[in-house]
């Protein structure tokens, strides 16, 4: 039986698109092969000191407590990697640049470089000047890339000649699904994430729902996210932290409206769980949505950071009671096509087992 070792960057303490992909193909591909989830202490952007604290600290003792991870997969925690740290033989997939730079001195026959965003945009990135970094691993030939979404894809081969597989993600439908009528939401019922990081664009948001409650518009909101509620949030916002999928999916499913405020995505997983759920989306027109977010059609699109775009497409999902439906019906019937079953037996065939 072949082993398949994902390198993770970190712990990943607090939950993410990017690990949530991970585990998810984790646990679909055990018993097809024997999977090791290695988290990497030393990261580029880490002292030797905090990378060697992680690793002590974490050896042996850490395992998700936002996803449940299959008992059979392996955990392991490596302080640094040298050419003998994994058995040649094992399939190695790495999952974020530093994990691809790192990996680079390996002898395996099979690597993978499995790449869920821009990462040369990247806060940390950019922050630490760690660019030109993130361009040397996407073109090593020893690694096989394989990409989530088309924009990716065209990005790979418009900026570096690369060609690549895509993997598009999936979707678990039988928690993410439309469980209460869409026709009869309250039409100003909107939810949206909340995230620290400025590519994210939380403060858009909230800035034009302000603006639009203000002017008097009537407007039930919900907030939900991975980190504790902002102290500015105001009061008639009502915020989930850490909301299980169960709860995320009675979330989306009492709401009419999903709002995404990202600058960049790779792909867009809770667009497309809020599609799934019945959700109208009001998504920023970028690269990453491409796959799924046709404007008037599966959603409705607005500028990135435009606040007053964002509020005059709001104020027409809102009043337009056919265009909300209508988006809302025909999206979640399309994103049925993104499946974790199909995802699982793409990602079989890609790595030949």
């Amino acid at each position: 039986m072949k082993h398949v070792i994902f390198l993770l960057p970190g712990h990943g303490r607090i939950p993410c698109g990017g690990f949530k992909v991970v585990y998810e193909y984790a646990n679909r591909l055990i018993g097809s092969c024997s999977v090791e989830i290695a988290y990497l202490s030393e990261l580029p952007y880490t002292s030797k000191f905090r990378s060697f604290f992680r690793y002590y600290f974490y050896y042996n003792r850490f395992r998700s407590k936002w996803f449940k991870l299959d008992d059979r997969i392996r955990i392991s925690w490596i302080n640094r990697v040298g050419c003998n740290t994994f058995p040649v033989d094992s399939i190695i997939i790495a999952t974020s640049w530093e994990t691809c730079e790192k990996a680079a001195i390996l002898s395996n026959s099979q690597k993978i470089y499995l790449i869920q965003g821009d990462e040369a945009s990247f806060d940390s990135v950019v922050n630490n000047n760690q660019v030109d970094k993130v361009g040397k691993t996407i073109v090593d030939e020893a690694f096989t890339k394989v990409v989530i979404s088309s924009f990716l894809y065209n990005m790979l081969l418009d900026n570096y000649k690369i060609k690549s597989q895509i993997l598009f993600n999936g979707v678990d439908h039988n928690v993410f699904c439309v469980t209460n009528n869409i026709e009869s939401r309250a039409p100003n019922s909107i939810i949206l994430m909340y995230h620290v990081l400025k590519s994210k664009g939380a403060d858009v948001g909230i800035s034009a729902l302000k603006s639009l409650k203000e002017r008097g518009f009537n407007l039930n909101v919900i907030m939900f996210g991975a980190y504790p509620k902002p102290l500015d949030l105001p009061d008639w916002i009502t915020y989930f932290y850490k909301p299980s999928t169960l709860t995320l999916s009675k979330l989306y499913n009492s709401n009419s409206i999903f709002i995404s405020t990202s600058f960049t995505e790779g792909w867009g997983l809770t667009v497309v769980e809020a599609m799934c759920c019945g959700c109208a989306n009001l998504v920023t027109n970028i690269s990453g949505y491409s796959d799924f977010a046709f404007d008037q059609k599966t959603a409705v699109l607005y500028e990135a950071g435009n606040v007053r775009d964002l509020e005059q497409k709001l104020i027409l999902l809102i009043q337009n009671d056919n265009l909300r439906i209508n988006v809302a019906k025909t999206a979640s019937e399309y994103v049925l096509r993104y499946d974790w079953d199909l995802s699982t037996n793409n990602f079989k065939n890609i790595l030949q087992l």
